[in-house]
């Protein structure tokens, strides 16, 4: 499990209260996705069985925000939630490494043994699994503490079915 960090760094938020899903441990900071309608948090039992592409294209199709407030498993009582796209953001890298103003990052998944990590970012070096932009030039040697925009959420972003 993550440790609980505040990563608002900056920036107009849009907090929106969500349930939790049963038996999920939410830390504050965490990214978070809908699961029919709840709050759950990334984690090494988020869809596992596929591989890391599918895994990524899934997390970020379901993003939500990122957790204003921490919820411990089996509470089920609304948390605050970030939706914003314009608040800035503190996340950590997997890893060091150089990012540039634009580059797109997306949702740590990690290796089998060690699942997803809701509260770490790797580069999107696709374009297609963004969930993040780099608000800031880093070179690795500055470590791994990254200054980052969500992008808008897919989850939102959604066009209404019409029936026709």
């Amino acid at each position: 499990m993550s440790d609980a960090k505040n990563r608002y760094y900056s920036g107009p938020q849009t907090q929106i209260k969500l349930g939790v899903a049963s038996a999920t441990v939410i830390n504050k900071g965490d990214m978070v996705y809908l699961s029919d309608g709840k709050a759950a948090a990334y984690s090494s039992t988020y869809d596992a069985s596929s591989a890391a592409a599918a895994i990524k294209e899934a997390a970020a199709d379901v993003f939500c925000g990122v957790a204003q407030e921490s919820s411990a498993s089996g509470e089920t009582d609304d948390i605050l939630v970030d939706i914003s796209n314009e608040a800035i953001y503190q996340m950590d890298l997997q890893a060091a490494a150089d990012c540039s103003v634009g580059d797109w990052l997306t949702i740590y998944t990690g290796v089998s043994s060690d699942g997803m990590d809701p509260q770490k970012l790797v580069a999107d070096t696709t374009g297609s699994y963004g969930m993040f932009v780099c608000v800031e030039d880093h070179a690795s040697a500055a470590g791994t503490l990254l200054q980052v925009k969500m992008l808008p959420q897919k989850i939102f972003n959604k066009a209404p079915d019409v029936d026709e």
